[in-house]
């Protein structure tokens, strides 16, 4: 609490004064300013507003998934996680979208989760196994206030993108058509698909 006096003009029906707000306060922190008048005969009024400081603040980028050079399952999590929370309108599919090897666009719905905090990528359609794709972050998203994101440091983002290969597995033995015999043992191999696809550029 911090207070202040003023001297007023004697019969003025007003006075005006100054009153540095405090240090350190935080983005969109409140503060409550009160003043009282007394008149000639000590009677008193009082008033108070609330004000808010501006946030000012970039939400800052805490990942990006899948990690850049994973190998992942059939269904990944495909998300982007901020500090603070993003406006729904700034988050559009020119913004955060996923690629397949050949840089076309793969269909997906943009959700939300943590209370907006995190984006994510839902494909409308399931990823092909041993298939490389790419989800890209661009400028453009915001919070609430305005304030476009940024990287983790605090600079601003332009664009960060992640390469993740979805893994596969194929069954080489028996093979397909292959007669068995009822009782009898045999083998089966199975064999996990691990070339990446190759980005171009």
């Amino acid at each position: 609490t911090r207070s202040q006096g003023v001297a007023g003009t004697p019969g003025a029906a007003s006075a005006s004064f100054s009153l540095d707000i405090p240090a350190g306060l935080v983005s969109g922190e409140t503060i409550t300013l009160r003043a009282r008048a007394f008149d000639a005969a000590g009677l008193s009024a009082e008033t108070a507003i609330t004000v808010t400081t501006p946030d000012q603040r970039a939400p800052r980028l805490v990942e990006l998934l899948p990690p850049d050079g994973a190998a992942v399952g059939v269904a990944p999590g495909i998300a982007a996680r901020f500090d603070e929370p993003i406006a729904r309108t700034s988050a559009t599919a020119a913004r955060f979208f996923l690629e397949d090897a050949a840089h076309a666009l793969v269909p997906a719905a943009i959700g939300f989760a943590d209370g907006d905090r995190v984006l994510t990528l839902t494909p409308q359609a399931a990823l092909a196994a041993g298939a490389s794709f790419r989800v890209v972050l661009l400028a453009g998203l915001s919070d609430a206030a305005g304030n476009a994101i940024a990287n983790a440091d605090g600079s601003p983002l332009l664009r960060v993108e992640h390469v993740f290969t979805i893994g596969g597995a194929v069954l080489t033995l028996p093979v397909a058509n292959q007669r068995v015999i009822e009782g009898q043992r045999f083998e089966a191999t199975v064999s996990a698909d691990t070339s990446p696809a190759m980005f171009a550029g």
